[in-house]
């Protein structure tokens, strides 16, 4: 029925590292391309689901009006232009944009039209909706 084909053990081994650096230069490819994301924002909508936003740009909106360009938090409570996240010389930061509710970090009201520095984890709270801050290169 079937033969089993018998390779010398040096084509094997080739093979194997052959394999082995396809796959690194695969993940090294995927690092590299998803590198243009220095940081992620978690938002919890609510539900069990959650919407993830990579901060690739300087300059986000965050509020709940709908444009293409804003990252919207779909809550009665958050102002049209709730808040502002931007990133200086490589730190992101947060700035409530005098909203009517306020935005929280970590639990705090932030003083409005002042930046905020983002750590890795913090907690952003908008309008009831929680925010997550994730920075990729810490």
């Amino acid at each position: 029925m079937f033969t089993r084909m018998k390779f010398p053990q040096e084509d094997i081994i080739i093979l194997s590292i052959g394999m082995a650096f396809s796959g690194i230069i695969f993940y090294l490819y995927r690092l590299f391309k998803n590198k243009t994301a220095v940081a992620n924002l978690s938002i919890a909508t609510g539900t069990l689901e959650e919407q993830l936003v990579s901060l690739k740009k300087d300059f986000y909106e965050i509020g709940r009006e709908e444009k293409s360009d804003m990252i919207h938090v779909n809550s009665r409570k958050a102002s049209r232009q709730h808040a502002f996240i931007n990133k200086k010389t490589g730190k992101f930061y947060i700035t409530d944009n005098n909203s009517t509710n306020g935005t929280y970090l970590n639990q705090e009201r932030i003083k409005p039209n002042i930046p905020h520095p983002l750590s890795n984890q913090d907690e952003i709270k908008i309008g009831g909706i929680v925010l997550k801050f994730y920075d990729l290169v810490s």
